[in-house]
């Protein structure tokens, strides 16, 4: 009897610790979701920056306007790809945080198959979706530095010839 109460303890508090592991987890995955949206902000802001200094020019040649057009469609489709994943991964953190909450109603069986499901998103979150993240939102700020550049050259060659 006392040794089924002691496992019965055991197991209240292994669940303890699981759920403050998927927890800190989500905090790291949180984090790097915040990052790269911030990281975003900023290069659609530059980039935003560089337009507005380009219009201010009006008019430019067919070739220059060309060129920011093609480089604008390249910035285009990075941050689609980059808001596309970013809504996903706003969602499947939704949905963990959820679950996470919801485990304090749930049978000990229950809590620890929720957990460790949460767990097994977070991880892949962590090892994969945010190493794609960052690697479409580098692409965005590639493209959008390569049109801050062209059109800083073709504004002030003097300072960037």
């Amino acid at each position: 009897m006392l040794s089924r109460y002691i496992k019965r303890i055991q197991g209240v508090m292994d669940l303890h610790q699981e759920t403050r592991d998927v927890k800190e987890l989500m905090i790291q995955w949180n984090s790097l979701r915040v990052t790269e949206a911030y990281r975003c902000v900023k290069f659609t802001d530059q980039r935003d920056e560089a337009l507005a200094r380009w219009r201010e020019h009006d008019p430019h040649n067919d070739q220059d306007e060309h060129f920011v057009e093609h480089r604008m469609a390249r910035a285009a489709t990075a941050l689609a790809e980059v808001i596309e994943l970013q809504e996903r991964s706003d969602a499947s953190f939704f949905a963990c945080g959820q679950t996470v909450e919801a485990v304090a109603a749930m049978s000990p069986k229950e809590c620890k198959k929720s957990l460790s499901q949460v767990r097994g998103v977070c991880d892949g979150a962590i090892r994969q979706d945010m190493r794609y993240y960052t690697t479409l939102t580098s692409t965005y700020q590639h493209a959008v530095k390569e049109l801050v550049e062209f059109i800083d050259e073709r504004l002030d060659p003097e300072t960037h010839g």
